[in-house]
């Protein structure tokens, strides 16, 4: 579901009586699209909403805003559309005052923009730290599944072929997660069972489609003088000063025009009152075309492109324009890498440049600028969409075909990922990490493995310097990756059933004597300890069969030589079961069995093995009630 769509369908709740909206007198919807920084609120409800003839009176209106405050509900549509791009705030008129709560700090609002203008909505502080975020995923797995099959329901084998095409790619799971694109994935794969491979491919066969369907008697070179027509008029909207998705007829020739509203590129609206107006059906659309054009000027030399160029100010407010532009074209995706390269001390900058490099696909390095800038010694990769991950797997293959093993990933030494989810593309990531043979640190934060961190780890066991692998993850698993000697997966939400899996592996890493696991108070934690290492186990609810399991493959570590297991539920007369593989740790100097509910039996048990055990020097069950009166067991191991 799309940002308008959420929008009208909480206006269509209100209107017909949601109990969740009740409480909300009045509701609006406003389009930034037809808004400037200096927009009066009720002005703008008073353009867009009401008819010539209401019986409203402004002055009520904005009486009762102010006095009923919570019983008002303010939609605002398309925040990436507004008018204003360079916003001055000595300029901002009662909408933006709004938002940044200056005014009617009563009412509830609800802002749609695109995730790339959200750093920028932050950056001219036009919303404050008190608005809550919520990012619209869009289709899950299940959903796409469940949505190709209705589209295909008398031809379960396309609709199967085209799942099986999606899952396939990572690039093309992420684009399916958008309605709208994969209403386009159902529809080219009915046609010729075949997907484009990137967003610009699908846009382009898009709008040949569309094109087909209405107007089938255009060839192809005629479809691209219309878009390329219109795409004219689409640039100077977008790099217009005040940002213009709506025209005049005047603006468009005329045979041209037809062409374009027949085949639905353009839809006539009216947004404000008197004022009917050309739209483009979607601004992708319009970006889309606007790029075409552009693309078109190179053909006549490059001057002119790159006139256009310097009149973009900050990139993100043209990410799919300029996507767009460098789709399939080299000379395009050279000219916009040289001037993200020099505006690129944002990050989200390079990785706006990372998604044009992707579009090109491009088979020769293009820009050795970029990519030096790009892989640095110390690399940071935050917050990157799905679609970003897959550009820069993609273009660590690229560079790594093209460099010798001294070249430019050699010069990475460290790189964190933070708020990224590399659930999806995590394994073909670690295998592209490994072309950075002078890789020491890999470092995350906040980061989605899911399941796959198994397979992340395990890719990674690959880099040949690697000592430390830091992941603060919302995933629980690791696999053996022998070179580590620190491994972290803190804030990790791991539970009993992970515990044996983990243990497997860290007891595999030789070299590993620094590693921690979970979320307070359920922790993993192996740490340096008297010229060996510490095994701790806390807050965890485990029978004598997974404690077993968990034991078991540390009697290959000589240098286990303390094992502490506290607040452990479950072990209460279980001891026959873990207790011989507990004989089996050897080395072990210090045990250490602290509010675990152990009975009689378990701690006879316990003294039997300790008394073979010679090394253990020290011994605590502390907080063991259960088992009180028992203590006399255990004199004669410490004879």
């Amino acid at each position: 579901m799309g940002k308008t769509t959420i929008i009208d369908k909480i206006a269509y709740d209100w209107a017909v009586g949601s109990v969740a909206l009740g409480h909300f007198t009045l509701l609006f919807v406003l389009q930034m699209s037809a808004l400037n920084q200096t927009s009066d609120l009720v002005d703008s409800v008073f353009d867009q909403l009401l008819s010539d003839d209401t019986k409203v009176n402004k002055c009520d209106l904005e009486a009762f805003i102010k006095n009923n405050g919570s019983s008002v509900l303010i939609l605002v549509d398309g925040l990436d559309e507004f008018r204003t791009t360079n916003l001055d705030q000595e300029k901002y008129g009662p909408i933006l005052r709004m938002l940044n709560q200056k005014v009617c700090r009563e009412c509830f609002v609800i802002v749609t923009t695109r995730p790339s203008q959200f750093a920028i909505l932050k950056s001219n502080s036009l919303l404050t730290t008190s608005f809550i975020h919520v990012k619209l995923l869009g289709f899950s797995k299940k959903d796409i599944e469940k949505y190709a099959r209705n589209v295909f329901t008398a031809r379960r084998d396309m609709a199967e072929g085209l799942l099986d095409r999606i899952q396939s790619s990572n690039v093309l799971s992420d684009l399916a997660r958008s309605p709208m694109l994969l209403l386009l994935m159902c529809i080219f794969w009915r046609e010729n069972a075949t997907l484009p491979d990137t967003l610009s491919r699908l846009f382009s066969e898009a709008i040949r489609h569309v094109f087909r369907t209405k107007m089938p008697e255009l060839s192809e070179e005629a479809i691209s003088e219309v878009v390329i027509a219109i795409g004219k008029v689409a640039l100077e909207g977008l790099v217009s000063p005040e940002q213009r998705l709506s025209f005049q007829e005047g603006e468009f020739e005329k045979s041209t025009l037809d062409k374009a509203i027949q085949a639905g590129i353009l839809t006539s609206q009216r947004v404000t009152k008197g004022l009917d107006t050309l739209q483009f059906t979607h601004k992708t659309l319009q970006e889309y075309c606007a790029a075409m054009y552009c693309q078109s000027l190179l053909s006549k030399g490059g001057g002119e492109f790159q006139t256009i160029l310097a009149k973009i100010g900050h990139p993100w407010n043209f990410e799919y324009m300029l996507r767009f532009c460098c789709s399939d074209n080299q000379q395009c995706t050279r000219h916009i890498l040289g001037m993200l390269h020099k505006k690129a001390i944002d990050p989200t900058v390079k990785e706006l440049a990372l998604n044009c490099y992707f579009e090109s696909q491009s088979r020769d390095l293009l820009s050795v600028d970029f990519i030096e800038s790009f892989f640095i010694e110390s690399m940071m990769i935050s917050e990157f969409s799905n679609y970003s991950l897959n550009s820069l797997v993609w273009f660590l293959k690229h560079v790594a075909e093209h460099t010798e093993p001294v070249g430019h990933l050699a010069k990475v030494r460290s790189i964190t990922f933070i708020d990224c989810d590399l659930s999806s593309s995590s394994e073909i990531l670690a295998l592209g990490l490994t072309s950075m043979k002078n890789l020491r640190d890999l470092h995350s934060q906040g980061i989605n493995l899911s399941d796959s961190a198994k397979d992340w780890a395990f890719q990674l066991g690959g880099i040949q310097f690697l000592e430390a692998l830091r992941l603060g993850t919302r995933a629980a698993s690791s696999h053996s990756v022998i070179p580590l000697k620190k491994l972290t997966l803190r804030y990790s939400n791991i539970d009993s059933p992970d515990l044996k899996y983990i243990v497997k592996s860290v007891s595999s890493m030789g070299n590993l004597v620094d590693c921690e696991f979970g979320r307070v108070p359920k922790v993993l934690r192996v740490q340096p300890f008297d010229n060996g290492i510490r095994l701790s186990i806390s807050k965890f609810s485990l029978t004598g069969g997974d404690m077993a399991d968990i034991l078991r493959p540390f009697s290959n570590r000589s240098d286990l030589v303390s094992l502490i297991l506290r607040d452990i539920d479950g072990l209460g007369g279980s001891a026959d079961i873990w207790i011989p593989i507990l004989q089996h740790l050897t080395h072990l100097k210090e045990l250490r069995l602290t509010n675990c509910p152990l009975q009689s039996t378990d701690i006879e048990h316990l003294a039997a093995a300790v008394s073979q055990m010679f090394p253990v020097q020290s011994l605590s069950f502390e907080g063991n009630r259960s088992s009180r009166g028992s203590a006399k067991a255990l004199a004669p191991s410490f004879k």
